[in-house]
């Protein structure tokens, strides 16, 4: 601790602009710091170092107090995590549910420090339902397997059918291949076989027709007869993120698994009805008071670029994700209620000024100890 109470630390991972999955990781640091500074002082010669990465990334020190901020997704830890958690001196993670699946591997229990939202720029809005409208259903992401992006596509199927609706797929991945998508959904080849099923065949091939080409434009793509099927991978300023959000009427979120769940949170705050898993990170912060919880099952998966073989997930069911989609619209007065409720509760609970505090706290604590 220095002289005027603030404590002193390397902080080791500078602000990047980056996108994909990595996104995350980036948003997190850039916020954290924001909001620890008015509590820290940065000096590259401290005794403790700081690096907010993937684990698989983390760099040991020798002679210094290790500190690594991370978080994980699935409930079976790769190697090469256990390997960074088990030198790190402290381990400070987003939610409850990476501090459990890390403790088996730290030194000492890791700290909890939760994400959150600026809410003075994720204001809440009133959505209402204008005849003519079309209903808007979000969903930002990667789009990887991970955070549900096939599930999406399957869904589009409902835009032929319910030309009043409309899906806007708002991604931020850098290229999607042929070969990338077929990685991607070969999960479900497994079920197509077992089952012989059909039709779950016929939306893998809507998949592949949907990869916009080429994919990595700033660009927005409109597909399907109806033209109501929206792939948007330009990167939008925080202002015309904010206002996508607020375009919407409901926000989907079938993730498989979440370190934290950051635009889950970002969409309550703005009161947007959600439909979204409340597994993993997001069980912290969603459950069926504040949004729609989609059911689960678990499916073992290999993870190849972790080397993680027949991985445990949460997969969504797909006939319970167009259920509770359609169920929105039709009870969109009780949506809203649910909406209004997770709004306040990521306002008062969940905001990066608070995070900014506690990460600083558990900083303090640390330098306490040693």
């Amino acid at each position: 601790m220095s002289e005027n109470g603030k404590v002193r630390v390397f902080w080791a991972t500078p602000e990047r602009d980056m996108r994909g999955n990595a996104l995350g990781y980036s948003y997190q640091n850039s916020m954290l710091k924001k909001y620890a500074s008015p509590y820290i002082i940065e000096d590259p010669s401290a005794d403790m170092i700081l690096q907010m990465v993937s684990a698989e990334f983390y760099t040991h020190v020798i002679g210094k107090i290790n500190i690594l901020s991370t978080m994980w997704e699935f409930v079976d830890v790769p190697e090469s995590y256990k390997k960074a958690l088990a030198l790190a001196d402290y381990v400070i993670v987003p939610s409850s549910f990476c501090r459990d699946i890390f403790k088996p591997y730290t030194k000492r229990i890791p700290y909890v420090c939760h994400n959150g939202v600026e809410p003075q720029i994720y204001t809440y809005k009133q959505r209402e339902l204008n005849n003519g409208q079309r209903f808007r259903y979000l969903w930002c992401g990667a789009s990887n397997v991970r955070k549900g992006y096939p599930f999406l596509i399957e869904a589009t199927k409902l835009c032929d059918k319910f030309p009043q609706m409309e899906i806007y797929l708002k991604t931020t991945m850098v290229r999607v291949t042929f070969k990338s998508m077929l990685r991607s959904i070969r999960m479900y080849w497994k079920d197509i076989i077992r089952d012989k099923d059909t039709k779950r065949f016929h939306s893998m091939l809507r998949i592949l027709r949907r990869i916009p080409s080429p994919f990595n434009s700033e660009k927005i793509f409109v597909y399907g007869k109806n033209k109501n099927v929206v792939v948007d991978n330009r990167k939008l300023p925080i202002e015309e993120l904010v206002a996508l959000y607020h375009s919407a009427h409901c926000f989907l979120f079938p993730s498989l698994g979440e370190g934290w769940g950051l635009t889950l949170c970002e969409a309550m705050a703005t009161g947007l009805p959600c439909v979204s898993v409340n597994h993993s990170g997001c069980a912290d912060f969603f459950d069926e008071d504040v949004g729609y919880v989609l059911k689960t099952e678990i499916q073992e998966n290999d993870l190849e670029n972790y080397k993680v073989r027949k991985c445990r997930m949460s997969v969504p069911l797909v006939q319970d994700f167009f259920n509770k989609m359609l169920l929105v619209p039709q009870e969109y007065d009780h949506a809203l209620q649910k909406a209004k409720r997770a709004s306040d509760r990521i306002r008062n609970k969940f905001t990066w000024e608070q995070s900014g505090h506690r990460f600083a706290e558990i900083l303090k604590d640390i330098a306490m100890r040693e």
